[in-house]
Parts: C-alpha cells; sequence; structure tokens
C-alpha cells in the first residue's frame, strides 16, 4: 500500500503546489484583482476539467481489474477507449472556448477589473484542453497498472516546467496572469507528450492480442487478428462500451455534485468582496494541499480494490480498505495540527496584502479542521471506484449536495463567510458518512 501510496501523494500534491505557487506569484502583484483572477480562473477550469475527471478514475479502476483477472487485452482496451474519449473531449472543449469563457463569467459575480483579468487566463489556459483530458487516461492507465512512480514523474516533470517558466514570464518579463496561464500551458503538454511515450512503451509490453479481444478466450484459442479486427472487437465492444457509459455517467453526476459546490463557494465568496474572494482562495489553496496528498491513500485504495475485485480476491479487498483507511485517518489528523499550528506562517508565505492576510487568519480554524472532516470522503472515493460501486458514490454525493444547499442557505446570511466553510464542511462531513453505508454494502453483500 505504501509502496503505491507514497509516490502517488508526491504525485497528487503537485497540483495544489503549483497552485500555490501560482498564489505566491501573483499574490505579489499589485492590488488583489490578480488573485482574485486567477482564483477565478482556476475555479472556471476546475469545474470543466473535475467534471470529466471521471475519465482518470474510471480507467483506474477498469484497468485494475483487468489486471487482476489477468486480462491483457482488456487493459489495452481499456486504455483506447479513454485516450478517444479523451481526445474527444478536449478538441470540443477548445471549439467551445467562447461561449464557455461568456458562462462562466456570466455565473460569476466579480468586479470587472477581476473579470478582465480572468478571461485573459481562461482564454490562453483553454489550449491545455486536450492534453488535460489525456493525462486523466495516462494516469488511470499508470495506476491502474499499480505503477504509481510514473504517475509521480508525469507530475513532477509538469511541475518543473511550469514553476521557472511562471516566475520567468510573470516575474522577468512582466506578463501578469497571462504569463501564469501561459506557463500552464507549456508545462501541460510537455507532461502529456513524454508521459505519452512511457505509456506506449508500456503497451508494447503487453501480450499480444487474442481473437476474441475484450471479451477474452482460452489460451488455447487465442490467435493473432488484423488491427481493425482488435478494435471493432475489443475496443467498440458494445458491453465494455455500455459498462464504461454507465459508469463514467454516475461519476460525472458525482463529480457535477462537488463542482456545483466548489463553484458556489467561490461565487458567494466573490459576492462579499475582492478580498473574501481572495482569502477564501488562499485558505482553499492549504486545504487542497492536504486534499491531494489524502487523495493518495484513496487511489491506492482504488488501484488495490479493483485488483482484488478483478482476481476474486475478498481478502484482499477488506485489506485493502483497512489499511489504507487507517493511514488517511492518522495523515489527516496530523495535517489538520499542522495547519491550526502553522497556518498564519503559510499565510504570509502565500500573500502580502495586510487585508487578505488578517482576513484568511480569521478563517483559518475552518481550513484546519478540512482534513479531519474529508478523510472518509476521499476514502469513500477510492475504494467504490475500485470495486465499481458508483451507483452508491453517485448517491451519496447528491444527498450531500442537497446538505450544503440547506447549510448554504440557512447559515451564510446569519454569520457571512464563516457560514460559508461550515456548509461546505457540512458537505464534506456528510459524504465522510457515506464511507460506511459503502462498508455496509460490502459486508451484505459478502453475507450471500
Amino acid at each position: 500500500m505504501l509502496s503505491l501510496a507514497l509516490p502517488l501523494a508526491l504525485a497528487g500534491i503537485s497540483t495544489p503546489v503549483l497552485s500555490l505557487v501560482e498564489t505566491a506569484v501573483v499574490g505579489h502583484l499589485p492590488g488583489s484583482h490578480n488573485l482574485g483572477a486567477v482564483a477565478i480562473g482556476t475555479t472556471v477550469f476546475n469545474y470543466v476539467y473535475w467534471a470529466f475527471s471521471f475519465l482518470r478514475m474510471s480507467t483506474t479502476a477498469l484497468t485494475a481489474q483487468a489486471v487482476g483477472a489477468d486480462r491483457p487485452d482488456e487493459v489495452r482496451a481499456s486504455f483506447a477507449r479513454a485516450l478517444l474519449v479523451a481526445l474527444a473531449l478536449g478538441v470540443t472543449l477548445v471549439a467551445l472556448g467562447g461561449p464557455l469563457r461568456w458562462l462562466a463569467f456570466t455565473l460569476l459575480p466579480v468586479s470587472e477589473q477581476v473579470r478582465a483579468r480572468a478571461d485573459e487566463y481562461v482564454a490562453i489556459r483553454l489550449w491545455s484542453a486536450p492534453a488535460a483530458f489525456v493525462s486523466y487516461a495516462l494516469l488511470g492507465f499508470f495506476m491502474g497498472l499499480s505503477r504509481p512512480r510514473l504517475a509521480m514523474v508525469m507530475e513532477v516533470l509538469r511541475g518543473v516546467v511550469y514553476v521557472p517558466l511562471a516566475f520567468v514570464l510573470v516575474k522577468r518579463l512582466e506578463g501578469g496572469v497571462a504569463g501564469v496561464a501561459t506557463a500552464s500551458v507549456a508545462a501541460e503538454w510537455t507532461a502529456v507528450l513524454v508521459s505519452g511515450g512511457v505509456a506506449w512503451a508500456l503497451l508494447a509490453r503487453l501480450p499480444s492480442r487474442s481473437s476474441h479481444g475484450a471479451l477474452g478466450a482460452p489460451p488455447e484459442d487465442r490467435a493473432p487478428v488484423s488491427r481493425a479486427a482488435w478494435w471493432r472487437r475489443a475496443v467498440l465492444d458494445r458491453r465494455a462500451l455500455w459498462r464504461l457509459f454507465a459508469i463514467n455517467r454516475d461519476l460525472f453526476v458525482r463529480t457535477q455534485c462537488l463542482l456545483v459546490v466548489f463553484a458556489t463557494f467561490a461565487a458567494r465568496g466573490a459576492a462579499m468582496g475582492d478580498d473574501t474572494l481572495a482569502a477564501n482562495a488562499v485558505l482553499m489553496s492549504l486545504y487542497l494541499l492536504v486534499a491531494y496528498g489524502l487523495g493518495a491513500f484513496a487511489q491506492a485504495a482504488s488501484a488495490l480494490v479493483g485488483t482484488a475485485v478483478g482476481a476474486g480476491e475478498r481478502v484482499g479487498l477488506w485489506r485493502a480498505v483497512r489499511t489504507t483507511t487507517a493511514w488517511a485517518v492518522g495523515v489527516a489528523a496530523a495535517s489538520s495540527l499542522v495547519l491550526a499550528a502553522l497556518g498564519e506562517r503559510f499565510l504570509a508565505m502565500l500573500t502580502d496584502a495586510p487585508a487578505i492576510r488578517e482576513l484568511a487568519a480569521t478563517y483559518l480554524p475552518h481550513a484546519a479542521a478540512l482534513p479531519v472532516v474529508a478523510v472518509l470522503s476521499f476514502q469513500l472515493d477510492g475504494a467504490a471506484i475500485g470495486a465499481t460501486r458508483t451507483v452508491l458514490l453517485r448517491n451519496v454525493l447528491l444527498v450531500a449536495l442537497a446538505s450544503y444547499a440547506v447549510a448554504h442557505v440557512t447559515l451564510v446570511p446569519l454569520v457571512g463567510n464563516h457560514g460559508l466553510w461550515l456548509s461546505f464542511s457540512t458537505f464534506m462531513l456528510v459524504r465522510s458518512a457515506g464511507f460506511f453505508l459503502f462498508v455496509r454494502a460490502l459486508r451484505r453483500d459478502g453475507e450471500r
């Protein structure tokens, strides 16, 4: 478990680390509108990209189950299907860039200064969309094969390109918000092209295709087939495509619930003023740093559970759930203590603006408590996806969204931004409670 989780933790925290670097680079520019613009621009891409992050999760689960079942044909076919979906999504998003920008800034109430900078950021960063979606397929493929170091290298490479380029474009060339977006595009494409070559080499090592493609065949019945026949029988197999659609449908709904929460959180903070928007963005960056690290245990659970399900090993399934959850809870508790003790020092590193730092310090206890509140929600995601229990996961998120809506409508008018953070915590707490429903469902199935 640790051999999976530790590299995945390093890979996972690279995203919020880059977000912190982005915040630090822009946070030292004059005026809060620049930091607010990046916060809004990032929210737009979080919504768009996270909306389709089901591609990474489903690829991990289906690849791991194919590995556990010893079906190399299906490993290859699962990855091919994921790539087809990724490329189609990326090209479509670039083509719809104009309407997307109009819709985003119609829904998000921000000042004209913030809107102008944020629109510039989004227009440039849209060109990374195909690479971003392909990266989901690649990450899912690597994790499903239990090759987390490759996922780590991919994410580290993105950071190695992004960090120095962002500093040069913003600090040296005074590129401002546009420089940050340009650095993101260059880093995304570099990481995907290099990692794509690695994935190609891994695919070449898999056993040759069988005559029955994704449906599998006894070893004595296997015979070489043409590439076109393999695509028709394996990649385009109707049962496999329908299963992929059903899983991705549930995960899409699950992710939409998440993104509605993050988007309304940002929008309500923006309505409270640019300083509140910026303070919330800084705190959310700190929380996401921890959340992505905890997500490594969830991703390890997804790979281990998926492999156990594919192999029909019930003992291995329970061992994967117990071990990853125990480690995740311990790390979450330690992370909350660190944020509570050192949070104000982190805030000073991220922005020089006194008003933003003072506001962020006021709401810091909410961000510090979140790792403990949310940790089981991550474990629910990982274990349920690995077991392809996506219907249960989808339903838990719908209930959590409803709970968030009630808390949001009730608490924000009463206590302002404190109510906004309490609403977010309510959403995560209900998600965490869903983990126990998943465990009960597994036990009930085991008794049948």
